[in-house]
């Protein structure tokens, strides 16, 4: 976080005029976008508001909320288009057992992914399943949005319910080292005993008990 106020201020008023439904008004947490308001709480309290920091897939924003205190959010570079597969092969779930950067562990979950430029979600979960598992999907069906953390994350992931007919077993994509085929049965006793936690996969599991039947 080495950009100055000044910088961090023109690309956070670039941000509102690219993207003004992220500044929605709100009375609940109302959003300074005044310079010189924001200016004079950095220099009060030296904290960092604006566009902090930008990758190639987040913003990490620092907002100034009601002129009293900062509150961080982490944006997708791509609007929309970040998903998750519930994938299924002859009745059976796909499950990764992947190592996760930001547990610094391994975690089981269905497969998913960032949105990528010039890619719907419909032609980014097939992507994803096809650069991960090398799976060849038979059929492809959205059944819903989920987020994973609203306390940080200003995204929301597509859910698609996947026929596929094969895959690459021993695949060791993005930091994969098992890929399982559990039925709906072991499924549901693995999340009773603890051993799934990644939200997205239990989010979109309880979506698709909700809404469809495989």
């Amino acid at each position: 976080m080495n950009k100055n106020f000044e910088d961090c201020w023109s690309d956070y008023e670039a941000l509102m005029r690219q993207r003004g439904e992220l500044f929605r008004a709100s009375e609940l947490l109302p959003i300074v976008t005044n310079r010189e308001q924001a200016r004079a709480f950095y220099e009060r309290t030296g904290l960092p508001i604006g566009v902090v920091y930008k990758s190639p897939y987040h913003i990490l924003l620092v907002d100034l909320i009601d002129g009293k205190y900062t509150y961080e959010r982490l944006i997708p570079v791509v609007e929309r288009g970040a998903v998750v597969a519930v994938a299924v092969k002859n009745g059976k779930y796909i499950l990764l057992r992947q190592y996760r950067h930001a547990l610094r562990d391994f975690q089981l979950s269905f497969p998913r992914g960032f949105g990528e430029q010039d890619i719907s979600p419909e032609e980014n979960v097939s992507k994803e399943l096809l650069e991960e598992i090398g799976a060849s999907v038979i059929s492809a069906q959205h059944i819903g949005q989920v987020v994973a953390d609203s306390g940080i994350l200003g995204t929301k992931a597509d859910v698609f319910y996947c026929e596929i007919s094969g895959y690459i077993p021993d695949s060791s994509a993005e930091g994969i080292v098992e890929i399982m085929e559990v039925s709906p049965n072991e499924l549901d006793k693995m999340i009773a005993l603890g051993e799934i936690s990644d939200g997205l996969t239990l989010s979109a599991y309880s979506l698709l008990n909700k809404r469809f039947s495989p």
